[in-house]
């Protein structure tokens, strides 16, 4: 391990900033503090054979680096070297990195088992997020000449690049495209993407409509650049965005309870149409046809010459755009608030292109160079935009036109003052359209719409996932005879499983599409109405079911699933996609909210989980091969007590408000846990003598998450009050096999009897402590893990707050005994596809 030896003038500075650096990295690298000298008259000074003393005491292989306060010290450190022998010499670097912050940089990096080289590289580039604070700012310091020329040379010197294949399903369009942009955003570099394998770009990473018409679809091989003083991080962070963004894909709404496709309706009408089937269920109803309503971008003899300056055309624009992004920001929140944060995404992504330079650009360019009114601009550059979008080679491209027409049209009726007269809608009404927008679809009256049908569109258009994920069945893609056909009043029957029209159905086919609609309806009420009572198995043995939560806003969502607490609260959303940690006030007002929403339920609050695979701009993490085997998680919050220690504040003073529960991540030594508490008791010691006040008593568990902890969790039970199983990190550690790569997948699967035998040797292990244990990975939600589990004594499910009605509904049909025989069988056998099946024939499946 590298060495680091700090040199100052002054003995009080060296001992002081050795101190900070020690606290920091809690004694994992040898540091030595010199400086001062022995004259009582002149203390201040540096000696050579104290530097070339305290060299030999850190000296080792890998090496010492020297850090140096002021210029005289350099040449004491330059004559230490000559008392050195040459091969010891040889391997000592003298830095002229900034005294204090190189070595709080050099201490990490020297901690974590980096080369000299590294550890010199980040000890002088120490200052540049100081510099980054304090970045030029043209209302304050006039030109850009403030610019130092030594600066300006280091950032025309860091330039970076990387390929990545793009893995998430949805491509790197929208959703993907708006979480690539505001990452991208929180670099100082200027950071542009190509298209590798089609050729396409590079694009601007800033501009919006650039990196869509990349056309990036999955599988694809795309080259990031960065340009700028932390091009290196920014491309690393990005890469690793990129290759770890398999998530829930927008476009993989869930299906919720109540939608399972029934056996095929043979049905007769006057007509019977066929599309593509976007939103499953079966609807019957009356037809509300909204097609051939007046439309703004299509009301081509509008277009108009500015009949004034162009300057108050521009002013008007301006004035009808920042009433548009008013309106996005809260129907985003609308959005989060009662379909979740992903489907929240969409309308976050119409933000982005509302504020894209380059559409901008245009807008400006039709009213100031063309002469055009506000509104005739924007409709020209709207139709020219969407018009791109329709010709890109891609399915999911085609289908963002409508997107791009949504803000459109949007703009207009702003711009004209058009207010759009609402539709009267009868009690089960079914939606007809050429297409839907998504703002429309968003704002459907789910009280009284049971579905809609469109001439076009498509299943991966935003307005078929928003569908999804509202559960109304939806049929797309029905052509011009759907149009021509319906009309308003009529009865129509749709099938959103096999996207199947009826127009005017006979009795026969009224009466059984009636009653499939009517089925359905009551399952999923009988599932969600179920779900709010406590969940017991069919012989009565009390589980808990309750929510795994990325966001605050979700905890009422989880609610109303019927979650009986908050499984794993996720705090990575508080920490990422900014440039600076929030501070405790922050996190404490957050955590307090959930808290307070949840009443007395519990609400285990997972510490940060953060790095590698999900990195974090301002914490400066150091580039690995392979993040998930890296420092992360406990790791890094062990690293950084103060860090740590704001958080545990936070949740300490959190807990007065509610059931609040502590858990870290990603445990594998006791020592670990150990080390945590302790931070713990001095957080609390901290509010005591602040006169906060806080719940010092707090339950304190665990995830287990590596094969170590499972191995030790007979010793890691007495020291917590309780386990959480993290089986999506636990399985890929298992198998040795990154989940994220489509080569080794197929390897990692939570069934296979490797993973069920740890699963046992953890519950069995806890139990015998008197220590409960939850799962909150993604098996928890399996139904067929779901008795697997529960013979094997899961107390405690943790899942995503739309699976827990169909869980509740699996634990009530199993019974105890019935279900240890199961796992008991399960174990011995050889893989997981076996497992599958055994379960399925126990169940009738």
């Amino acid at each position: 391990m590298v060495g680091i030896v700090l040199v100052s003038h002054s003995r009080e500075l060296s001992i002081a900033v050795k101190a900070l650096a020690d606290q920091q990295i809690q004694g994992r690298a040898p540091i030595v503090a010199v400086g001062g000298s022995d004259n009582p008259h002149q203390p201040f000074g540096t000696d050579p054979v104290a530097i070339a003393e305290a060299i030999q005491a850190v000296f080792s292989e890998d090496g010492v680096l020297v850090l140096m306060d002021l210029g005289s010290a350099v040449i004491s450190g330059q004559v230490a070297l000559d008392l050195l022998e040459p091969e010891q010499a040889a391997r000592v670097r003298l830095s002229v990195g900034p005294f204090v912050e190189g070595a709080m940089a050099a201490a990490v990096q020297a901690s974590i088992g980096m080369g000299l080289e590294a550890v010199a590289r980040e000890a002088e580039e120490a200052s540049l997020a100081k510099q980054a604070v304090l970045e030029y700012d043209d209302s304050r310091n006039g030109s850009p000449d403030a610019w130092t020329a030594e600066g300006e040379q280091h950032e025309r010197a860091q330039v970076a690049s990387a390929d990545v294949i793009v893995v998430n399903p949805a491509g790197l369009h929208f959703g993907p495209a708006a979480r690539f942009i505001q990452t991208a955003a929180g670099f100082h570099a200027e950071v542009r993407v190509t298209n590798v394998t089609t050729g396409a770009g590079p694009a601007h990473a800033n501009r919006f409509n650039q990196l869509l018409s990349l056309g990036i679809e999955k599988d694809h091989c795309i080259r990031i650049d960065a340009t700028g003083r932390d091009a290196e991080s920014a491309v690393n962070t990005l890469v690793k965005q990129v290759a770890h963004d398999v998530g829930e894909s927008v476009e993989e709404a869930p299906v919720l309870i109540g939608t399972a496709i029934p056996p095929a309706i043979e049905g007769k009408g006057r007509a019977h149409l066929t599309g593509l089937p976007a939103s499953p269920g079966i609807a019957i109803g009356t037809a509300v046809v909204i097609s051939g309503a007046y439309d703004p971008l299509r009301d081509e003899p509008r277009d108009e010459r500015a009949s004034g300056a162009t300057a108050a055309e521009w002013t008007a624009f301006q004035a009808a755009h920042n009433t548009a992004l008013d309106q996005l920001d809260a129907l985003t929140l609308e959005i989060r608030d009662t379909l979740g944060e992903e489907r929240s995404i969409i309308f976050r992504a119409h933000m982005l292109l509302l504020q894209d330079r380059d559409f901008l650009a245009d807008i400006h360019a039709a009213i100031e160079h063309e002469g055009w009114a506000a509104d005739a601009a924007v409709r020209r550059t709207v139709l020219r935009w969407s018009e791109r979008f329709r010709k890109m080679s891609g399915a999911v491209f085609q289908q963002r036109a409508a997107d791009v027409e949504d803000v459109g049209r949007r703009l207009l009726q702003l711009l004209r003052q058009e207010t759009l007269p609402a539709i009267e809608l009868p009690a089960n009404a079914i939606i007809v359209a050429d297409d839907l927008l998504p703002s429309q679809t968003a704002t459907l009256d789910r009280s009284r719409v049971v579905g809609f049908c469109t001439a076009g569109g498509g299943p991966a258009a935003h307005s078929a996932i928003l569908a999804r994920s509202m559960g109304i069945p939806a049929v797309v893609a029905v052509g011009p005879e759907l149009t021509a056909t319906a009309r308003n009043g009529i009865t129509l029957a749709l099938d959103g499983n096999r996207g199947t029209v009826i127009i005017e159905p006979d009795a026969d086919t009224t009466f059984v599409y009636a009653q499939a609609q009517s089925t359905a309806a009551e399952a999923r009420s009988t599932a969600w109405a179920a779900a709010q009572r406590l969940t017991r198995t069919h012989d009565g043995v009390r589980v808990e079911v309750v929510a795994n939560l990325g966001a605050a806003a979700d905890a009422s969502l989880a609610l109303e699933a019927g979650a009986e607490g908050v499984g794993l609260l996720r705090t990575e959303f508080l920490f990422q996609e900014r440039l600076t940690p929030p501070s405790e006030e922050e996190q404490f007002a957050i955590y307090q909210s959930v808290a307070q929403v949840m009443g007395d339920r519990p609400v285990i609050i997972r510490t940060l989980d953060i790095g590698g695979d999900k990195p974090a701009p301002y914490l400066a993490l150091p580039q690995e091969s392979n993040p998930f085997l890296g420092w992360r998680a406990i790791r890094i919050s062990l690293a950084m007590p103060e860090f740590f220690k704001a958080q545990l504040r936070a949740l300490m003073r959190a807990g007065v408000s509610g059931n609040v529960q502590v858990m870290f991540p990603m445990i594998c030594t006791v020592d670990e846990i150990l080390r945590a508490q302790a931070l713990m008791a001095a957080a609390a010691s901290e509010l005591t003598a602040a006169g906060i006040p806080f719940n010092a008593d707090l339950p304190v568990g665990i995830m287990v998450e590596t094969p170590a902890a499972v191995e030790i969790a007979d010793q890691l039970a007495p020291l917590v009050d309780f386990f959480s199983i993290g089986t999506n990190d636990l399985t890929q550690y298992t198998f040795a096999a990154d989940r994220t790569n489509q080569r080794v997948a197929g390897l990692v699967d939570p069934l296979h009897p490797a993973m069920l035998r740890q699963i046992d040797l953890v519950l069995r292990a806890a139990h015998l402590h008197g220590r409960w244990v939850g799962l909150c990975g993604e098996l928890a939600a399996d139904v067929d893990a779901i008795p697997l589990l529960l013979g094997l004594g899961l107390d405690e499910f943790s899942m995503a707050p739309a699976s827990i009605p169909a869980a509740k509904q699996t634990i009530l049909r199993q019974s105890m005994p019935a279900a240890r025989r199961l796992a008991q069988k399960a174990l011995q056998l050889n893989d997981a596809e076996s497992v599958r099946r055994l379960v399925r024939e126990s169940m009738g499946k």
